[in-house]
């Protein structure tokens, strides 16, 4: 199973099977939560990116928090099959929206790690990416997630132009750093933007679904020690670029990182956090 082909309606069920492993559903269960907490008024509204087949994601209780849900992903056929599947189809409140969350796919789609790529080719891609605007909300909402979609739109760089490229971590700080942006500017003043990654996996901690609370924590601080994790996705860096990094920081009232949780993809398993913003009210 490639990295993402779990990506599927169905997919947890083979997940399940693996009885001695952690339950998909607690991944479903911590993300579902997390969205929950994140409001104490009603009525409240909620915009997810990179929403899928929705198997982290349980839709009847978001439905009945939130009076208006934007769904957004870049397959819209798959967003459709996953709230009939879900029995949420005919909810008032409910928005699919397809569209592509970088503004680069097509840039990059013709790039190969094996030829090198112009540099005016990539100063053009930057300038897309840091001028790109997903964000076509009517209006902001009182929380916005970003769930496990980073690593993937990271994973695209990677795959296209290649991780030994002397301009690969440029590009890449830009996608990411415009990512977390974006995803601030879509929620309300006062509001909270919940960004959801996958960090490490079992290909490389293969005894990841083995361990929980104090232990798998000092496994993954060795791991993050050693550079073992996903190109950019190092959660102290996550919660850096919120704190200190101007364009976001000065959006940002309060920025905290949860605990890690193990999420079972099927044949990987990986380590998940939560890096949670607070939008200033003024």
């Amino acid at each position: 199973m490639a990295k993402y082909e779990w990506n599927r309606p169905g997919a947890w069920d083979l997940a399940a099977a693996q009885h001695q492993l952690p339950s998909p559903e607690q991944h479903r269960r911590a993300i579902t939560d997390l969205l929950l907490n994140s409001v104490a008024t009603q009525p409240a509204s909620l915009c997810i990116l990179g929403v899928g087949p929705a198997n982290d994601l349980n839709l009847k209780l978001l439905v009945d928090r939130f009076a208006r849900i934007e769904l957004v992903d870049n397959n819209l056929e798959m967003m459709q099959q996953a709230v009939r599947m879900q029995g949420i189809a005919d909810r008032e409140g409910v928005r699919l929206r397809e569209l592509e969350v970088t503004g680069i796919q097509t840039a990059i789609q013709a790039w190969s790690p094996d030829v090198q790529v112009p540099d005016g080719e990539i100063d053009q891609v930057i300038e897309q990416v840091n001028r790109f605007d997903w964000n076509s909300l009517e209006r902001p909402v009182d929380v916005a997630a970003s769930t496990c979609l980073l690593s993937q739109l990271v994973l695209s760089v990677v795959t296209r132009l290649g991780d030994r490229h002397p301009r690969f971590v440029e590009l890449l700080q830009a996608v990411r750093a415009r990512h977390l942006e974006l995803l601030l500017q879509a929620v309300k003043p006062g509001g909270t933007a919940l960004l959801v990654f996958d960090f490490v996996s079992s290909d490389s901690i293969p005894e990841i679904a083995t361990l929980q609370g104090v232990p798998l924590q000092q496994k993954l601080a060795a791991a993050l020690e050693q550079n073992d994790f996903f190109h950019g996705m190092h959660p102290l860096k996550m919660l850096s670029l919120a704190r200190d990094y101007p364009p976001i920081a000065s959006q940002v009232e309060h920025a905290a990182l949860s605990l890690p949780w193990i999420w079972n993809a099927g044949t990987r398993q990986y380590a998940v956090c939560c890096l949670r913003m607070r939008r200033k009210s003024s």
